[in-house]
C-alpha cells in the first residue's frame, strides 16, 4: 500500500484537528475554511508559474495558517506555526523546508 503524501497527511491532520480542537466560535476557522484557503492559495500560485514544491508548501502552510485559533484568537500565529514545525519535524521533512 502506498504511504499518502505529505499534502495528504497534512490535510488529514488540519482537518481533524480543526474538528476537535477549534471552538464552534470561531465560525470562519473550519475545516471548510482551511479547504477554500487551501484553494484559492493554490490557484494563486499557479497563475504565477510556482515549482510544485513551491505550490505545495503554500498549500501546506494555508492548513495550518489558523490552526492556532484551538488557544483562541491571541497569539494564534505562534501557535499556528509551532503546531506545522511539530508535524512536519515528525513527519521527516528537513529543517529547510519547515
Amino acid at each position: 500500500m502506498e504511504q499518502p503524501s505529505l499534502l495528504d497527511q497534512v490535510k488529514k491532520y488540519a482537518s481533524s484537528y480543526a474538528d476537535e480542537q477549534i471552538g464552534d466560535q470561531y465560525v470562519f476557522h473550519s475545516k471548510e475554511h482551511f479547504a477554500e484557503a487551501v484553494k484559492a492559495a493554490r490557484d494563486l500560485a499557479e497563475s504565477y508559474n510556482l515549482s510544485n514544491e513551491d505550490v505545495e508548501d503554500l498549500q501546506i502552510a494555508m492548513w495550518f495558517h489558523d490552526l492556532g485559533y484551538s488557544g483562541g484568537w491571541e497569539g494564534h500565529e505562534s501557535r499556528s506555526m509551532e503546531l506545522a514545525e511539530a508535524f512536519l519535524k515528525d513527519a521527516g521533512e528537513p529543517q529547510e523546508r519547515i
